[in-house]
C-alpha cells in the first residue's frame, strides 16, 4: 500500500510569492485614463492599500503564518525594501479570519468598504470560495492564498488563483501505480471544501482511468482517529491519498502510524500477507526537498527485493557517497543518498546555513544511509544521524530495532547510542511489551545475541509504555539519548 499526503507547508509560501508578484504587477499597471489636474495615461495611483485575510489562529494558522512570512518576505524582495512599484505605495492591512468563512466576508466588507480592491491570503478552501463571492459581487481583485480549493478556477474574472491544484497532486499520486485499471485508491480526507475537493479530484482522475474509488472522510471536529484509520486498512487499498490540514493532523498521523499505514517500510511479512491476498504492494522513498518521490520499487519487484524502496524515478539522478570523505561509491556500496535533478529544491527560505550544510554542489545529502545491491536496488538502512559507532563498528538503531521486534513479547523497540569509556558508544533498547506479555531483559538480550552480532547486542534494556514522539508522529530519539546516557552514566560493558 502506498500513502501520500498533502500536508505540506512549502504551498503556502507558493503562493505567498505568486501573490506579491501579482501585486507587483497590480502596482505598475497603467490606468485606463489620466487622472485629473495632469500626468500621463502610464503614470500608476499614488498609492493602493492589500487587504490580507488568513488564518492566524484557528486550525489552518499554520498555513497562514506561512503564508504571512511568505508574503512579507516577497513583498519585501520584489520592491527591494521599497514597498513601492514603479512610484505607487503599497500599504497592506492584515486581518485574522481564524479559518471561518463568516468572519473571512466580515472582513472583506470592511476593508471593500474603506475602498480596499484587492484581496489575498486565504488558507482555508472554504473561506476561498466565500471570498471569491465576493470579488465577483463587488468587483474586486481576490488573489487567493495557499487555500487548495479546484472550485476557484475560472469562478468569476475577479478571482486570481494562486494556490495549487489537487488535479497535479492526484495525477503525480497516480504515477506510483503505474496502470490503474483494477486497482484500489482510498482517499482519506477532512469532511470539508478541502478534502471533499480532493475526493472530488481523485475520482474524476485516477477513477477516469480505471481505478475503484472509496472515500474515508471525517468530520472535523473528530479527535480520535483510530477506527479511521482501520477503516482504511480493512480496504486494502493499492494507494492511500491524504488530504489533512489543521490543528488535528498530529493526532492523525499518530494513529495512522500505530495502525500500520505510515510503516517506513514496508515489513516482507506483512508485504506477502497482501501479495497473498491480491494486493502487490509498491514501495518508495522521498523526502520534502526533493518532491514528490525519488525512489520507488514496483510491485513487481517487490518479491525479489523484500524491504527495499527500489530505483531512481525518470529525471532523477542519485549517488551512494562516503558520508565522511564524500567519495561517490561505484557498484554494490553502502553510504548515504545524495539527490539532483529538477525535482530538488532551492533552499530553505531564510536559512542560508542550513541550505549549505545539506548540499554538495548540485548534490542534495538526503541524511539518509542506504544499501545499493548489484541490480542498482536500494534500501533504506537508518538516518545518519542515528547511527553510532562501537568499538569502531557501524551500529544501525533501526537494524537492532528490526531484529527486537522479531520477539513475539516485543510491540516497539527503539535503540540509541550513548557514550562508552571502553567502546566508544553502545546502544540502549527501550522496549515496549505486548499487552499482557510477560517479558524481562535477560531475555530480550538473549534473543537479540541469537539475532545481531555482538556489537550491536544493547547494554541495557529499559521497558517503556510506549515511546516518546513529536507532533509528526516521528521518534524522538533526542528525548531517548538523555534518558539513556543518565542509565548507563559510570558504568562499564564489554562486548558480548
Amino acid at each position: 500500500m502506498r500513502v501520500t499526503k498533502k500536508l505540506l507547508p512549502t504551498p503556502a509560501l507558493v503562493a505567498a510569492v505568486v501573490a506579491t508578484a501579482a501585486l507587483a504587477l497590480a502596482g505598475c499597471a497603467p490606468q485606463s485614463a489620466a487622472p485629473s489636474g495632469g500626468g500621463t495615461a502610464d503614470a500608476g495611483p499614488a498609492e493602493i492599500t492589500v487587504g490580507v485575510i488568513t488564518s492566524e489562529t484557528g486550525p489552518l494558522a499554520g498555513y497562514g503564518k506561512q503564508y504571512l512570512d511568505g508574503f512579507r518576505a516577497g513583498l519585501d524582495y520584489a520592491t527591494d525594501g521599497t514597498n513601492e512599484v514603479d512610484g505607487t505605495k503599497i500599504t497592506v492591512e492584515y486581518r485574522d479570519d481564524a479559518g471561518d468563512p463568516d468572519t473571512a466576508v466580515g472582513a472583506a466588507k470592511e476593508l471593500i468598504g474603506a475602498g480596499v480592491n484587492i484581496l489575498a491570503g486565504s488558507a482555508s478552501s472554504g473561506v476561498a470560495a466565500a471570498m471569491a463571492e465576493q470579488a465577483g459581487q463587488n468587483k474586486v481583485l481576490f488573489i487567493s492564498g495557499p487555500a487548495a480549493a479546484d472550485a476557484l478556477t475560472g469562478i468569476n474574472g475577479y478571482t486570481f488563483r494562486s494556490g495549487r491544484q489537487s488535479a497535479q497532486d492526484v495525477a503525480t499520486a497516480g504515477t506510483f501505480l503505474g496502470d490503474l485499471e483494477g486497482k484500489t485508491v482510498t482517499v482519506f480526507a477532512q469532511n470539508n471544501a478541502f478534502g471533499q475537493g480532493n475526493e472530488a479530484a481523485v475520482k474524476a482522475i485516477l477513477g477516469a482511468k480505471g481505478a475503484t474509488v472509496n472515500s474515508v472522510l471525517v468530520a472535523e471536529d473528530v479527535t480520535e482517529f483510530t477506527p479511521f484509520a482501520q477503516q482504511v486498512l480493512a480496504g486494502t487499498p493499492d494507494l492511500v491519498f491524504v488530504a489533512w490540514a489543521g490543528a488535528t493532523s498530529g493526532a492523525m498521523w499518530q494513529a495512522m502510524s500505530q495502525q500500520g499505514v505510515l510503516d517506513a517500510t514496508i515489513p516482507p511479512d506483512l508485504a506477502a500477507r497482501w501479495a497473498a491476498a491480491g494486493v502487490p504492494l509498491t514501495q518508495g522513498y522521498g523526502l520534502t526537498e526533493a518532491a514528490p518521490n525519488v525512489l520507488c520499487l514496483p510491485a513487481s519487484e517487490s518479491t525479489r527485493h523484500p524491504g527495499a524502496v527500489g530505483r531512481p524515478y525518470p529525471h532523477v539522478d542519485v549517488c551512494v557517497a562516503d558520508p565522511d570523505t564524500g567519495l561517490v561509491l561505484d557498484g554494490e556500496a553502502t553510504g548515504e543518498l545524495w539527490v539532483r535533478g529538477p525535482s530538488v529544491f532551492a533552499g530553505y527560505l531564510h536559512d542560508a546555513a542550513a541550505s549549505a550544510r545539506v548540499r554538495q554542489g548540485e548534490w542534495l545529502r538526503t541524511g539518509d544511509i542506504v544499501h545499493r545491491d548489484g541490480e542498482g536496488v536500494y534500501r533504506i538502512v537508518d538516518r545518519l544521524k542515528d547511527i553510532f559507532i562501537s568499538g569502531g563498528e557501524n551500529v544501525a538503531p533501526a537494524e537492532v530495532e528490526r531484529a527486537l521486534e522479531l520477539h513475539p513479547a516485543v510491540a516497539q523497540a527503539a535503540v540509541v547510542g550513548v557514550p562508552d569509556d571502553v567502546w566508544g558508544e553502545r546502544g540502549v533498547a527501550f522496549v515496549v511489551r505486548v499487552e499482557g506479555a510477560l517479558l524481562g531483559e535477560d531475555e530480550v538480550l538473549a534473543h537479540a545475541r541469537a539475532e545481531l552480532a555482538g556489537f550491536k547486542v544493547p547494554v541495557r534494556v529499559v521497558f517503556v509504555d510506549d515511546l516518546p514522539r513529536s507532533t509528526i508522529e516521528k521518534l524522538a530519539r533526542s528525548r531517548l539519548r538523555e534518558r539513556a546516557a543518565r542509565l548507563v552514566e559510570g558504568t562499564a560493558h564489554e562486548h558480548s
